[in-house]
């Protein structure tokens, strides 16, 4: 009969509380499967990879939904449109994004240190866990924005885990929580669909100014084919002229020649 092997004691001390994780990342698989993949095999700029680490599942959907998404917008915006369009034009939809990213981030700043200070004041010094895995990725940050726009859901991410602290520990009520937590997220989704809203306006003003160009080169051609028809059409008319006093002289002797018979 087989004998059961008997765990070794241990000087560790005893532990109060203890958290059983009893997710392996299969809810992480299921987020990344649900999302659809953003192609980057166009974008030639180096980037930085960045090592992120995800608890909350609203910092997790809102990087899979938005991260990789306005990564690509902002490159269109930054890199391609400036080749087809006036620097100018560039210049003033890139500070109209620099705006909302400086706003949004001082919201969020601001909702940090508010959750921050309750904490302290109910003398909160340990945070409440998730039993599911965080997500642990590679962030691909392409330009200053990637890597503001990264921060921000970072900073999501930590308010998230303060406010459900601030709940269970019966700080904050439960629909305060939801309104904050629904304020933060609308943080990073604004920005991201402006983002991709630029994007889609530049792409129209680069397509308008195509078909413009395209046209006005037809009109070129038919204005260049119409004076070559004029041309050829003139030197007809020359060659004609030129063969009419022969033809005129031919006819006098023709007649003289008649009247002497």
């Amino acid at each position: 009969m087989r004998e059961e092997k008997m765990s070794e004691p241990t000087n560790a001390e005893p532990i109060g509380v203890t958290t059983t994780q009893s997710d392996n990342g299969e809810t992480n698989q299921r987020l990344l499967s649900r999302e659809v993949k953003t192609d980057f095999r166009r974008v030639e700029s180096a980037s930085r990879k960045i090592r992120t680490t995800l608890q909350s599942p609203e910092g997790k959907r809102l990087f899979l939904r938005f991260f990789d998404g306005a990564s690509l917008n902002m490159h269109f915006i930054t890199v391609i449109a400036p080749i087809n369009l006036p620097s100018a034009e560039i210049e003033s939809a890139v500070a109209a994004l620099e705006e909302l990213v400086e706003k949004n981030t001082a919201l969020l700043n601001d909702a940090l240190v508010h959750a921050e200070q309750l904490c302290h004041r109910n003398g909160i010094t340990d945070l409440a866990t998730y039993d599911i895995a965080p997500l642990i990725v590679d962030a691909r940050v392409h330009s200053r924005f990637g890597r503001r726009y990264l921060e921000l859901i970072c900073k999501v991410d930590q308010l998230m885990q303060i406010l459900e602290t601030l709940v269970i520990d019966e700080v904050m009520p439960n629909g305060e929580m939801a309104v904050r937590k629904a304020k933060a997220k609308r943080a990073v989704r604004s920005i991201g669909s402006a983002m991709r809203q630029t994007r889609f306006g530049l792409h129209k003003r680069i397509n308008a100014q195509q078909l413009k160009q395209g046209a006005a080169e037809t009109v070129d051609q038919q204005d260049a084919a119409q004076t070559d028809s004029e041309q050829l059409s003139s030197e007809v008319v020359t060659e004609v002229s030129a063969d009419a006093p022969q033809a005129e002289v031919e006819g006098a002797r023709q007649l003289e020649a008649v009247a002497e018979k």
